[in-house]
């Protein structure tokens, strides 16, 4: 009988790390998903790969204002590294040349939505695009598997064109086209993981961590953040007014010579930056920018002036 108990608790101590570990490593196997809660009211949810965090959707309201905070600027050479992704959620959407690639789509990918065959090579552009060819040439495009790994989960800003997002799907490794944000949610309900109350509640929230921590993050600062891309997106002259004074006349300089395309993928890219550091008086705010298959690292420092947060490099 002695025997047996011994066997039994050595059993349940070989459990317990098991169910412990699974609990921990749940935000870990979850990175990079939507979440839809089923058991309630099919409420929205990102789990961002950068911090392990959940962050939620409230409808087209966050998916217009939210999803470009998460992305990361990306070359149109690296974003055709990944396969493309289609499904039900694109049907009943214009598709001018019916080779089943609606028209923002095509926009996206540089294809003519007026011409089925846009390279007239004699295959249509869908079956190209699926098949893993350029349908703008005879070339067949070569995926990067370790890329696709890599940025499992993660949204792009496509910065050479109009600032499409896209999203890399951690299920199929292939990315996924939001365009509109009504078309974006249709594609997030579409993609997203059904998850329990009690699942979804295991995942720590944005800002719980920092709470518990002490520190302050003040939301002002990210205020001006978001304030000065949309200034820069729109050609605003009033963007400069969110950087110090030392800083004005270089930014004006920069943002004079950049076209509508170049202050669209600037304004992006500080939109998509995320706090990395956080002092009394300094903040840094980093994107993540893909150049030729190359991450490269982006600061934006924002200094406390009098009681105004102000950018104070581009």
């Amino acid at each position: 009988m002695k025997n047996h108990l011994l066997i039994i608790f050595a059993l349940l101590a070989l459990m317990i790390p098991v169910q412990i570990s699974a609990e921990n490593n749940l935000a870990g196997r979850l990175k990079g998903y939507f979440l839809i809660q089923a058991e309630s009211h099919g409420e929205l949810w990102y789990l961002n790969p950068k911090d392990g965090k959940k962050y939620y959707l409230n409808g087209l309201t966050d998916i217009n204002n939210n999803l470009s905070k998460f992305s990361i600027g990306i070359k149109d050479k690296d974003l055709e590294k990944i396969p493309l992704g289609l499904g039900d959620f694109y049907k009943d959407i214009k598709d001018s040349d019916a080779d089943g690639l609606s028209d923002g789509l095509e926009a996206s990918l540089k294809t003519d939505p007026y011409n089925k065959d846009s390279d007239n090579d004699g295959y249509n552009d869908k079956e190209e695009a699926v098949g893993g060819y350029s349908p703008l040439g005879k070339e067949k495009v070569s995926f990067n598997p370790s890329f696709l790994i890599e940025n499992s989960g993660k949204i792009f800003i496509q910065a050479e064109n109009h600032g499409e997002l896209w999203y890399l799907n951690p299920k199929d490794k292939k990315r996924y086209f939001f365009g509109s944000s009504p078309l974006a949610l249709k594609v997030i309900k579409g993609l997203a993981l059904g998850i329990k109350n009690t699942d979804i509640d295991r995942i720590p929230s944005v800002g719980e961590e920092d709470k518990s921590s002490g520190d302050s993050f003040s939301s002002d600062s990210r205020d001006t953040i978001d304030s000065a891309a949309s200034a820069i997106r729109s050609g605003s002259s009033s963007a400069i007014s969110y950087f110090t004074s030392e800083a004005q006349t270089p930014v004006k300089y920069t943002l004079d010579k950049l076209d509508k395309e170049g202050r669209l993928a600037l304004g992006n890219t500080l939109s998509a930056s995320a706090l990395t550091s956080s002092k009394e008086a300094e903040k840094i705010y980093t994107s993540e920018v893909y150049f030729n298959g190359e991450k490269t690292k982006v600061n934006f420092k924002v200094k406390k002036v009098g009681k105004k947060w102000l950018l104070a490099n581009l």
